[in-house]
C-alpha cells in the first residue's frame, strides 16, 4: 500500500546563513559533526592545528554559537540545504530507499464527532512536527504518525510515546481519554528520499503502517498495543519496561515507557582496563580526592554497561542518572528510583547523604544550553570529594580543563569473539569457530553489533536503525554511498562516467564521507567502507530503482 500525506516537519531554510560559510568551513563543520578533534581535522585537510582553530572560531561567529555541539546542531541542516541546492549534483528527488520506521496509530470511536477527530489530528500533527515525524490524516476517525522517515534515531519509540502522552493529556482534559485506542509497530518502509536525506513528500509504503492500524483497531478503548518489531526495539535499544506480548496495556502505563539506556544484558568483556581506571578514581574519591571523568564512545561501545558496573562496585552512596532524549533536552531520570526531573532541579535526584559517585549517562542528549551548567555542577561535586562520571558519544573540546577522558574504542578480535560466543551460547546457537569468526568480522569490534548479530544471525531492525541514525546525522550523499555499497563502482571516476556528473562535485561528496569516517580510501583511489555493517546497511537501504 502506498501512502501519501503532508509532512509535519517544518524545514529550516537557512539559505543565507549557509551561503556565508566558506567551503573550508563546511568541510570542518562536517568533521565536527563526525566528532573529529582538531589534530584529526588538521591531518585530514593538510593544514596546521592553529589554522583549524582559526576556522573553528570563525565558524562559531558565523553560526552565532559558543561550542561544537551548538555548531553541529545549528550548522548541519544548513549544510544539507546547501548540498542539495548548490552542490552541482543531480538531486534525485525520487531516490527510493528502505528506511527504519516506527508508526503510531491512534483511533477514536467510529461515531466520534468531526470536531473531536480534528482535535486528534491537530495534536498528532503538532507534536509530530517537533519529532521529525510524518503525519497522515486518515479518513474517518484516526491518524498516524511515522517516525524515522525524515531522520532516524535509536529512540524513535520514545518519541512515539511522548506524542501519545500529549494526545492522552489533551483528551484527558476533556474527559475523553478512555475513548482512545493506539497501536505501535516498527519495521521497514520504502520511501522516496532526497539525495542528501529527507522525505520528498512523494511515495511511502510500509507494512508497519497497516500493522499499527490493525493493532489500534484491536486494542480496547483506553489501551495501547505494541507489535513484535516495536517490542524488539525496546529490548535492543534501551527503553522500558519490557513488553512480552501484543496484549492490551492501559494508557495509564505510558509514563513507564522511558529511555533507560539499558540494552540486552551480556557479560562485559574487553573493558577491564577502563573499569580499573574508574575504580581507582573511585578509591581516590573515597579518600576525598574527587574528580570529573568523561567516558566517551560511539553508540553500542558499552558506555552504559561500564557505568552500571562502576555503580554496582561502589561501597558508598552512588547515583546513576540518565539524560532523556527528546522533549526539551533537559530532563534526567534516576535509574534506581525512576524519578524524572528537569536539569534545573538536579538536586532532587541526588541522595540526601553526600554520594561518593555520581554518574550521568547519555550526556549527548542534554541540550547545548545546559552544558556549561552541567560541567559547573560536576566540578563543584568533584571539589566536594565526589567522583563524577559523565558518559556520552562526543565531547569535542567543550569540556575545558581539569576533566579526564576515557575513550572506548572498538574491541579487539579476541574480546569480540568471547562476547559473541557467550551470546550464541545463551541463544542455543552453534558456537563453532567459523560461526564466531563470521560474526566477529561483521561486528568489527562494536559490542552492540556483536551481540545483535549473534542473537539474530544477521542484520536486525535495531542495528539498521542505529546505522541509519548515524548516516542521517552526517548529511552525506546517499546516492554515492548506496552505489558503492552495491558494487556499482569503487572510485569517483567510475561513478562520474556512469552518471555523467562532474568528478569534482562527486569527489567533494566522497571527501565528506571520508572525513566523517564512513568511507576510507586506498592509495590507488578505491573507496571502501570503514565498517562492514555500514556497507551492509547501505546495500539494504538501496531499494529497487535506487
Amino acid at each position: 500500500m502506498t501512502e501519501t500525506g503532508t509532512s509535519a516537519v517544518s524545514g529550516l531554510s537557512g539559505k543565507a546563513a549557509a551561503a556565508k560559510l566558506t567551503q573550508r568551513q563546511k568541510d570542518i563543520l562536517a568533521m565536527l559533526e563526525a566528532g573529529k578533534a582538531n589534530k584529526e581535522i588538521a591531518s585530514a585537510l593538510g593544514i596546521g592545528i592553529g589554522t583549524v582553530k582559526q576556522h573553528v572560531v570563525a565558524l562559531f561567529k558565523k553560526l552565532k554559537v559558543r561550542n561544537r555541539t551548538m555548531a553541529v546542531t545549528q550548522g548541519m541542516p544548513l549544510l544539507r540545504t546547501r548540498q542539495v541546492e548548490g552542490h552541482g549534483l543531480k538531486s534525485d528527488s525520487g531516490l527510493l530507499q528502505r528506511r527504519p520506521c516506527v508508526v503510531l496509530s491512534v483511533a477514536l470511536p467510529p461515531d466520534a464527532a468531526p470536531a473531536t477527530i480534528a482535535r486528534l489530528h491537530g495534536v498528532l500533527a503538532a507534536h509530530g512536527s517537533g519529532h521529525d515525524a510524518v503525519f497522515l490524516a486518515r479518513r474517518g476517525n484516526a491518524g498516524d504518525v511515522i517516525l524515522g522517515i525524515q531522520r532516524a534515531t535509536e529512540y524513535d519509540l520514545v518519541k512515539a510515546m511522548q506524542i501519545l502522552r500529549a494526545v492522552r493529556q489533551e483528551f484527558r482534559a476533556g474527559g475523553d481519554e478512555l475513548s482512545l485506542r493506539a497501536g505501535v509497530a516498527a519495521g521497514i518502509a520504502v520511501a522516496s528520499m532526497g539525495r542528501f536525506g529527507g522525505w520528498t513528500g512523494e511515495a511511502m509504503a510500509s507494512g508497519a503502517i497497516s500493522a499499527a492500524r490493525s493493532l489500534a483497531d484491536q486494542a480496547a478503548p483506553g489501551c495501547i498495543r505494541f507489535g513484535a518489531g516495536a517490542r524488539e526495539l525496546m529490548a535492543s535499544c534501551g527503553m522500558g519496561p519490557s513488553v512480552e506480548s501484543e496484549g492490551d496495556l492501559g494508557l495509564a502505563c505510558l509514563d513507564e515507557f522511558v529511555w533507560t539506556g539499558e540494552r540486552r544484558r551480556f557479560n562485559m568483556v574487553g573493558r577491564e582496563q577502563e573499569l580499573a581506571s574508574l575504580r581507582l578514581a573511585l578509591r581516590n574519591a573515597e579518600r576525598g580526592a574527587g574528580r570529573v571523568v568523561y567516558l566517551e564512545g560511539e553508540t553500542g561501545m558499552g558506555k552504559s554497561r561500564l557505568c552500571r558496573r562502576l555503580v554496582d562496585s561502589c561501597s558508598g552512596p552512588a547515583v546513576l542518572l540518565c539524560c532523556l532524549p527528546g522533549e526539551n533536552g533537559g530532563r534526567l531520570r534516576n535509574a534506581a528510583t525512576g524519578q524524572v526531573s528537569d536539569f534545573a532541579e538536579l538536586d532532587s535526584l541526588l541522595p540526601q547523604r553526600k554520594p561518593r559517585l555520581v554518574v550521568v549517562d547519555d550526556l549527548h542528549f542534554l541540550a547545548a544550553q545546559y552544558w556549561e551548567d552541567a560541567l559547573a555542577c560536576a566540578r563543584q561535586l568533584a571539589t566536594d570529594g565526589v567522583l563524577v562520571v559523565l558518559a556520552g558519544r562526543r565531547s569535542g573540546e567543550m569540556l575545558g580543563e581539569g576533566i579526564a577522558r576515557i575513550r572506548l574504542g572498538r574491541l579487539d578480535d579476541a574480546a569480540t569473539a568471547r562476547l559473541v560466543a557467550a551470546a550464541l551460547k545463551l541463544q542455543g546457537r552453534p558456537t563453532d569457530a567459523e560461526t564466531v569468526r563470521t560474526v566477529v568480522a561483521a561486528a568489527s569490534g562494536v559490542p552492540f553489533f556483536a551481540t545483535e548479530l549473534a542473537v539474530h544471525g544477521g542484520m536486525t531492525l535495531p542495528v539498521f536503525a542505529i546505522v541509519c541514525a548515524r548516516l542521517d546525522g552526517l548529511g552525506l550523499d546517499h546516492r554515492l554511498l548506496i552505489a558503492l555499497a552495491k558494487g556499482n563502482g569503487n572510485n569517483v571516476e567510475s561513478l562520474s562516467n556512469l552518471w555523467r556528473e562532474p568528478a569534482g562535485d562527486l569527489q567533494r561528496s566522497a571527501d565528506r564521507a571520508l572525513a566523517a569516517g564512513v568511507l576510507r580510501s586506498t592509495p590507488n583511489g578505491k573507496l571502501s567502507f570503514s565498517h562492514p555493517l555500514l556497507r551492509l546497511a547501505l546495500e539494504f537501504m538501496g531499494a529497487e530503482g535506487a
